[in-house]
Parts: C-alpha cells; sequence; structure tokens
C-alpha cells in the first residue's frame, strides 16, 4: 500500500525534464533536490530489461551460478585457468544463460565485458559506492555486443508474432514494449521511411538514452 501511494503521487510521476518549470530556473545545477537527477541504469539492470522485453528473460528464481557466453575472443581465456580448469562452465540448460543478472557467476579475473563497461562492482577491490562513467565501449557495447544483437532479432519476432506485418503497427508496438510509450508523430514518419529490417529499428530503440536511462 505504501508502495502504491508513493508511485502514484503527484510528486513521484513529475518530469525531471521540464525546462519551462520556475523552480528548475531557479535550482538549475539541483542544488537544492528541486527535481529527480536523470540516472543511467545499473549494468544488471540493463542487461536484465535487454533480455525482458525481448520475451527471454528467464525469471526462474534460486538455485547455483549461471555462465552467460562470453564473446569469441574469450573463449579461450574462459577454456583453460591457470590451473588447468575450466575457468566459464557450460550451463545445464540453454535458457539458464539468460537468467537475471543477479545470478551471474563473478570471477574477479573474467568480468563479463559489458557488465564490466557499465560500472558492474569490480570484485578485485572493495567498493563503497558504484561509479556511473561514460565511455565509447558503452556505445560499442550496445550497437554491436552479441547479447544486445540477439535479442534486436527475437524483439523483432516477438512483434512480429504480436501484430503481423505491417510496418507502422510494428513501430507503434516497437516503442510501446521497449519505451512504454507512444512513438510521436515524427518519430513514426521517420522509422517508417527507414530502409533497414525490423531488427534494426529494435536495435537502435535498445540504444537510446530513453531505454537506458530513468527520468
Amino acid at each position: 500500500a505504501m508502495h502504491r501511494l508513493l508511485l502514484l503521487s503527484n510528486a513521484y510521476r513529475q518530469s525531471s525534464d521540464n525546462a519551462s518549470d520556475p523552480e528548475t530556473l531557479k535550482d538549475p545545477v539541483n542544488r537544492l533536490f528541486s527535481r529527480f537527477e536523470r540516472r543511467r541504469l545499473e549494468a544488471e539492470a540493463i542487461r536484465d530489461s535487454i533480455l525482458f522485453v525481448s520475451g527471454r528473460l528467464n525469471p526462474e528464481m534460486g538455485g547455483p551460478s549461471v555462465f552467460p557466453p562470453l564473446p569469441a575472443d574469450l573463449a579461450d581465456f574462459a577454456r583453460y585457468g591457470r590451473t588447468g580448469g575450466v575457468m566459464w562452465e557450460p550451463n545445464e540448460r540453454e535458457e539458464d544463460a539468460r537468467r537475471r543478472s543477479v545470478y551471474i557467476f563473478q570471477r574477479r579475473s573474467l568480468p563479463l565485458p559489458l557488465m564490466a563497461s557499465f560500472d558492474a562492482t569490480p570484485f578485485s577491490e572493495s567498493c563503497e559506492r558504484r561509479s556511473s562513467t561514460t565511455t565509447p565501449l558503452q556505445a560499442l557495447g550496445m550497437m554491436y555486443g552479441t547479447l544486445v544483437q540477439e535479442e534486436a532479432e527475437h524483439l523483432a519476432a516477438r512483434i512480429r508474432k504480436d501484430v503481423g506485418e505491417e510496418r507502422s503497427v510494428q513501430i507503434k508496438d516497437a516503442f510501446e514494449i521497449v519505451l512504454g510509450r507512444a512513438p510521436a508523430t515524427g518519430e513514426l514518419r521517420r522509422f517508417s521511411t527507414f530502409e533497414g529490417s525490423l531488427a534494426s529499428i529494435c536495435l537502435v530503440l535498445l540504444n537510446s538514452n530513453e531505454f537506458l536511462y530513468l527520468e
């Protein structure tokens, strides 16, 4: 009941980006906390959100740690550790690799590249507060990373199954799933004339600040 009261309150639902608001003009750098600061999702939440919108997140709870697929260039390193043992175990089931990020096996010498680039907690040192950086590796990982590329394809397949082959309807459904809103008139017009595949449109939405940041 308390959560419902907070989330449905006018204060919680105010936009954090309102340049015309008098309070924003009085407090441009938010020293007085007159508004909610834009905040990027944590690395774990980004990975889970990508899997969720594609419809492939495994919500199973409990059990042993899981081992998501590593990039191809890390495969040999993951296969043999310094002691000759396997550093990255195969999962019992393929869907285990898509469980929530809280269940990912943590090895200090072999972090998942996407997670590490988005400032996931380092296990080789103490971390009293997680940093939030902005680097080119984040954009490259989101645009060309295997996870995002694969899930964009699955999201496109989910949309085609839900609404058929009409491109404008597909775009509206993609916006609703990924961003939680309908596309604006200009957005719908631009994406409708886009010559790329539906998966490419999904990839663009997954790379948008609106998907990665909380307002």
